[in-house]
This record gives C-alpha cells, sequence and structure tokens, in this order.
C-alpha cells in the first residue's frame, strides 16, 4: 500500500506540474495512512468547503464507490450537485441483457441486431 501512495503522489505532483489540464487545480490526496473512513473523509471535506467565504453553491461533487452507505451520506451533504457513481455488479445467475431485455445473456455478449430489438420494443407495448 504503501508503494501505491508514492507512486500515486508521484503521478499528482507530475500532472500539477506538467499537464496543462491540471494547472492551478488543487488536488487533496489522503490515502490509508490518513486516519478515518474515506467517504467520511471526503464528506468532511466537502461541508467544510461550504463553510468557506465566497463558496459555490454550483459546485458539482462526485463519488465512486461501492459502498451502500455513499446514498444516505451523499444526501446528508444537502449540496444540489452531488453525484454517486456505483458498478452495476452482475448476478451470473441472472443474466439479463439491458440492449435486448432477453435472459440468457449480458449486454456484451448480445448479438441482437438493431431490427430485432426494434421489434421486441413494439411487441412489449402491444402484449401489456
Amino acid at each position: 500500500m504503501h508503494d501505491l501512495a508514492q507512486a500515486l503522489r508521484g503521478y499528482i505532483l507530475d500532472r500539477t506540474n506538467n499537464h496543462p489540464l491540471w494547472a492551478g487545480r488543487t488536488v487533496i490526496f489522503s490515502d490509508a495512512f490518513v486516519p478515518g473512513e474515506g467517504e467520511h473523509k471526503l464528506l468532511h471535506f466537502v461541508r467544510s468547503q461550504r463553510l468557506q467565504p465566497g463558496y459555490n453553491d454550483n459546485t458539482s461533487h462526485c463519488i465512486y464507490g461501492a459502498d451502500a452507505d455513499l446514498i444516505m451520506l451523499g444526501l446528508s451533504t444537502h449540496e444540489a450537485h452531488f453525484y454517486i457513481i456505483r458498478e452495476i455488479v452482475p448476478n451470473p445467475d441472472n443474466k439479463t441483457c439491458f440492449k435486448c431485455k432477453r435472459p440468457g445473456h449480458f449486454a456484451s455478449e448480445c448479438v441482437a441486431t438493431p431490427e430485432e430489438i426494434a421489434q421486441d420494443k413494439l411487441n412489449a407495448v402491444v402484449d401489456f
């Protein structure tokens, strides 16, 4: 974990010094060596920013994680633009394609043509 943290620090340092899209950005890196759970450290930072003079209410915040408590923690900030990105973890026993809505495969394995998908959508409307 120490090697990963060192590599990330080096990457951030390189990007902020040498990449034009990172110029003028503030990057806060809080790894496992800073006590506390990641989500709570981040939300503490978001809340403390709200107290700063000149805080822009239209600031967007985005968290990526798999913990279910992220939704409640995000709501507790009362931020208007707070986004949570979570992975969809597929259940291998319940394969359903989100493209064609047919069971037995995932979208990455789908071989249905656009015409078949359109026909299935039409049939779904008629069959209700």
